[in-house]
């Protein structure tokens, strides 16, 4: 199949800046001070350009690469790259890695499950996400959708 590309420019606009008074208390002066000017407020605006292709793309199997660019105008670059594998639908098999991330150390695993209960679909999708401070975490997702009644 084809490639498909997206472009998302997110929270675009002018500073936002604010009027008025407002009274602050702080330690370090013994007391509050009054203050009428303030920073202008940028949006935290966001650009994403992303891209997939389906080399494998068979009614049995199919083989999506995906990868995405995130711009912040306040935060790090990062670039996130992830496979997934699906036999007949039923069956999924994920991987993934974003950079820019100091805690991340190995990539994104997943697998799911998709069933067809007669009047809906039942989805069960787990993760497993290794980071350095929290560890290894575990994601369970449960889903129940599509409902044909």
């Amino acid at each position: 199949a084809g490639m498909r590309l997206a472009a998302v420019f997110q929270h675009f606009g002018g500073s936002a800046n604010t009027k008025g008074k407002a009274e602050v208390v702080s330690p370090s002066l013994n007391g509050t001070e009054i203050r009428d000017s303030f920073d202008d407020i940028d949006p935290p605006t966001l650009f994403r350009l992303a891209a997939s292709i389906e080399p494998i793309s068979t009614p049995t199997q199919k083989l999506i690469i995906f990868t995405q660019l995130n711009h912040p105008n306040d935060n790090v670059e990062t670039v996130s790259i992830a496979i997934e594998y699906a036999w007949r639908e039923l069956l999924f098999l994920r991987t993934g890695y974003n950079t820019g991330r100091e805690e991340q150390t190995f990539p994104d695993l997943g697998a799911g499950l998709r069933y067809n209960i007669g009047f809906a679909t039942m989805r069960f999708d787990y993760a497993f996400v290794n980071f350095k401070t929290l560890g290894a975490t575990h994601r369970l997702t449960l889903s129940l959708g599509g409902f044909n009644l």
